[in-house]
Order: C-alpha cells, then sequence, then structure tokens
C-alpha cells in the first residue's frame, strides 16, 4: 500500500519468475486490467483520493521437469530442442512435453548403448518417447540405457563350419548381462581341430559372458570324403547305384589325398599318392 498524488506517475515492476515458501515456481500472466508487460507507468487517475486504486499482478503456476540420462552428457530432444542431460525445463503446468532419445549410442565398433526406455522416478524404464502433461510441480525422467557388445565368429577354413549359437542376436550384439553359447558342427569334409581367439580347447562348444566384445575363431582341417553316391561304376552312369565285384569303380570325393597325382592307365597300380583302395 502507497499514498500517491493524483496525477502523480509511477513505475510497477511485477517480479518474473519467483518461488513461493514451497519452493513452487509461478510466472507472470498479466495485471487484472489486463495489461500483460510485467513492468509499467501508472499515472494515479482522478478520484483515486476519494474511492482509492488497485492492482493485481496475476500469476501462473509453472511444473519443472528434470530430465537425466545413464549416460551423462547425453543429448536428448525435449520438444524438438537438444537438451544435454542432465537439465530442466519449466513449463507452465498442464502443458504436454514430448521428450526423445536416440535409439543407439555408439561406444565403439564392438560396443554400443541401447536405449531401453524413460523412467520415471524409481519406475521400471518404458520404451518409447515420452509424451505427458505436466500436472506436478516437479517431475524427474531418466533415459536408461544398456551396454551392447558384439560377438564376431569365423572359421578356418571358412566353409568347414556350421554355427549354433544361443541366444540367437540379428546383428551380433548381445546385452553386456548375457551369457553365450557358441557350437559348430564340421561340415562334409571337415574336422573341428579347436579353438582360437577368446576360446580356447578342442571342444566344438563353448561359453562366453558378454561383459566385453569377444571374437572366436573356430580351426577346422580337411578329412577325406567321398560324395553321396560317390562309388560308381568305372565305365559311366548306370541306372543301378552298386558295382560289381571284379568291376572298375570310379570314387568321387575330397581331401583323398594330400596331392594331386594321375597313376598309369595299365595296369592300374593299388596304391597312388600314399592313398590305398580296399
Amino acid at each position: 500500500t502507497y499514498i500517491w498524488g493524483v496525477g502523480s506517475t509511477h513505475q510497477i515492476t511485477a517480479t518474473t519468475p519467483q518461488k513461493d515458501a514451497q519452493g513452487n515456481t509461478w510466472v507472470f500472466q498479466s495485471w487484472d486490467d489486463k495489461v500483460t508487460a510485467p513492468s509499467r507507468t501508472l499515472t494515479m487517475p482522478a478520484g483515486a483520493d476519494v474511492n482509492g486504486y488497485g492492482l493485481v499482478a496475476l500469476y501462473t503456476s509453472q511444473a519443472n521437469l528434470t530430465v537425466g540420462s545413464t549416460l551423462a552428457g547425453q543429448v536428448v530432444t525435449v520438444d524438438g530442442s537438444p537438451c544435454t542431460t542432465p537439465c530442466s525445463i519449466t513449463r507452465s503446468v498442464g502443458t504436454q512435453v514430448h521428450v526423445s532419445a536416440p535409439a543407439l549410442v555408439s561406444v565403439s565398433g564392438s560396443s554400443r548403448q541401447n536405449f531401453l526406455g524413460w523412467s520415471t522416478g524409481t519406475g521400471a524404464p518404458v520404451a518409447g518417447d515420452w509424451i505427458a502433461t505436466l500436472n506436478a510441480s516437479s517431475t524427474s525422467i531418466t533415459a536408461t540405457y544398456r551396454l551392447m557388445n558384439s560377438l564376431t565368429t569365423a572359421a578356418k577354413p571358412s566353409s568347414g563350419a556350421k554355427w549354433s549359437i544361443s541366444p540367437a542376436s540379428a546383428d551380433g550384439f548381445y546385452d553386456s548381462q548375457t551369457q553365450v553359447t557358441v557350437a559348430v558342427t564340421a561340415r562334409p569334409g571337415y574336422r573341428f581341430s579347436s579353438w582360437a581367439g577368446d576360446l580356447s580347447g578342442s571342444a566344438p562348444s563353448g561359453s562366453l559372458s558378454m561383459s566385453m566384445p569377444h571374437n572366436v575363431v573356430a580351426q577346422f582341417r580337411m578329412v577325406p570324403r567321398i560324395a553321396p553316391r560317390g562309388v560308381s561304376n568305372g565305365a559311366g552312369s548306370a541306372q543301378q547305384t552298386g558295382v560289381a565285384p571284379g568291376s572298375v569303380a570310379s570314387i568321387f570325393g575330397s581331401t583323398l589325398a594330400a596331392t594331386t597325382a594321375v597313376g598309369p592307365a595299365s595296369p592300374l597300380v593299388q596304391t597312388l599318392a600314399d592313398v590305398t583302395v580296399h
């Protein structure tokens, strides 16, 4: 309350924003005579010496949204604008806010962080963007990420292995808390020898904890193999799949000898390049 003379001019300012005793934030909306500027010049009107004169500053309560991330300094988007976590956003109570985070954050070529979802308070993460109306004076959300590491596999020779990996992964990346079982089956003409890389031993299977990136190599050696229906009449194809006793037969396969050798046409030898057929 002030005592001012009629016709005198004064400067009035409504401080904005400001906090109440409970720590809630308020921003200026307008004066009760519809003037929307928080600062104004007022000249005391005629008649104010009889009736007095009053003004009321109208304020709107504000909601504070705190956005965090399990990755320090991660940039997220709030209503289309970048926000480096942790950050605070102030909006009028009742305002809808749209917050999004990157689905993947690369750590290296073999590790990355996958976005699991938004956690509100101590709740479990919920996948997708966080879209909500701010009704409480204070709300906290956290972008929750999970470390993913890659598992790379190779076979030497490359054609020697049939892989079985459990659990399966579409792109070779696994949650860092996952235990993965790796097994190989030798393809025809090969025999498993041993592991190299992050697995060892001669057993064709092993287990890995994906708390870090892993690389495994299955090593094979080639072994003699006769192809399906690989034994046939030496004179050419026939309807019968067998061969008669005492006849000339041809055997087709792979790795039947260490080297390529051609024997004499006649007489046929019984041993050639250290290979004997019984």
